[in-house]
């Protein structure tokens, strides 16, 4: 009965239904708003609250290195690394050619995270990254730090064959 009601739409009935969907639609709608915006996802002015993927070295002694791979290149392996570099976006292109881990940093924390995490992986893939030690010079003076130090050979424990079965 009370259907009946609602579908006429001569009825009070139709009036304060709809007018409860629609009060409800448009509370829902400035809620979301509200919580987007407090998520820092709303204006795309505030940062916060949003993941992102930086490339950073762990180790204060590791140096990320980007190589971009030459138009011009014969080599099979090269040319398919140029294939995929081609392939990114014109900014991160630019930011790869310049070189600086802060630029590429940028790009990546304006893209998605399934999709920086795609493109981290082709860089590795292509490689486009890489990643080295710094380079200690002891002739001037410099001294390697502990945790870079090999550690204390011993001998290898000889293990006789009666001791496997």
């Amino acid at each position: 009965m009370l259907t009946v009601r609602i579908a006429d739409r001569n009825h009070k009935a139709h009036a304060v239904f709809y007018d409860d969907v629609n009060n409800t639609h448009t509370r829902i709608r400035t809620r979301t708003k509200e919580i987007l915006t407090e998520r820092g996802l709303g204006d795309g002015n505030v940062p916060g609250g949003v993941e992102q993927i930086q490339l950073q070295a762990v180790d204060p002694n590791t140096a990320i290195h980007i190589n971009v791979p030459p138009p011009d290149s014969n080599d099979p392996e090269v040319q398919e690394a140029r294939k995929i570099f081609e392939a990114f976006p014109p900014g991160l292109q630019r930011a790869l050619e310049r070189g600086a881990l802060e630029d590429i940093n940028v790009v990546l924390g304006k893209m998605a995270v399934d999709e920086a995490e795609e493109v981290v992986e082709l860089l590795g893939r292509g490689g486009m990254l890489s990643i080295e030690p710094q380079i200690i010079d002891t002739t001037k003076g410099e001294e390697i730090p502990e945790r870079l130090q090999a550690p204390p050979s011993h001998p290898e424990p000889t293990i006789r064959e009666e001791e496997l079965d």
